[in-house]
């Protein structure tokens, strides 16, 4: 596509807090990382807003996206719910332990009241949506949590149980690199957002736009941000 033919990017795949360390250690010039929309995780925020300090990192919008229960297609309705994970003979495929998926997902448990000890397979993950999609997908699990379009991939059936942010971090010092200001004029074009928002459970944000931390954790009262359900 025109928008990308001059753009080229290393890409390496690291949950978000592993990410933004590596911005952090200035092994990376960019880092992306997903944040819950509708769910406060303290522990989380606490660790971001050190990862994410105004006066060392700027933030950018890029999409919102839907996240939920991965199941095989022909479910009938079999697996519905964060309960059914406890029903005898039901394997769950996880994500790695400190990764923002993981712990938005531990978070919807302790919501639920459901302990991680009742699911078969909690302890069992993988490393992308991908993956554990395509544990679902070849039966090595009978249900995974992450994106919907993991889940349209390998045409898997989907319920929807929440919604994040996934964002992208970058050190201020980068501000005017050819490669960030690349970066950045990609997520800003009308051509990239209209493919991005053809992925199911997928919609652009105010992609490319600058955002503060603050703005966009759960719980703040904050008039510019839209919380909407993905289109």
């Amino acid at each position: 596509p025109k928008y990308m033919s001059d753009y080229q990017a290393e890409l390496h795949y690291h949950g978000s807090e592993d990410a933004l360390r590596a911005l952090h250690a200035g092994a990376c010039k960019i880092a992306g990382f997903n944040l819950p929309m509708h769910h406060r995780i303290d522990a989380q925020q606490q660790r971001y807003q050190l990862l994410l300090a105004p006066e060392r990192v700027h933030l950018l919008r890029f999409i919102k996206r839907r996240q939920g229960l991965i199941v095989a297609a022909g479910n009938d309705g079999r697996i519905g719910s964060l309960g059914d994970l406890q029903k005898p003979g039901i394997r769950f495929i996880n994500r790695q332990p400190h990764s923002g998926t993981r712990e938005l997902f531990d978070q919807l448990l302790a919501e639920a009241g459901i302990a991680s000890r009742t699911l078969t397979g909690y302890d069992q993950y993988e490393y992308t949506h991908s993956a554990v999609a395509a544990q679902v997908a070849t039966g090595m699990a009978d249900v995974g949590f992450g994106v919907q379009a993991a889940a349209a991939r390998f045409d898997l059936e989907f319920v929807p149980l929440t919604e994040d942010y996934y964002l992208w971090a970058y050190q201020i010092e980068s501000a005017n690199d050819p490669e960030v200001l690349s970066f950045i004029e990609m997520l800003q074009s009308p051509a990239f957002q209209t493919e991005i928002n053809k992925l199911p459970g997928y919609a652009c944000d105010d992609s490319g736009t600058r955002a503060s931390l603050a703005e966009l954790l759960p719980g703040r009262q904050h008039a510019n941000v839209k919380t909407g359900a993905n289109s």
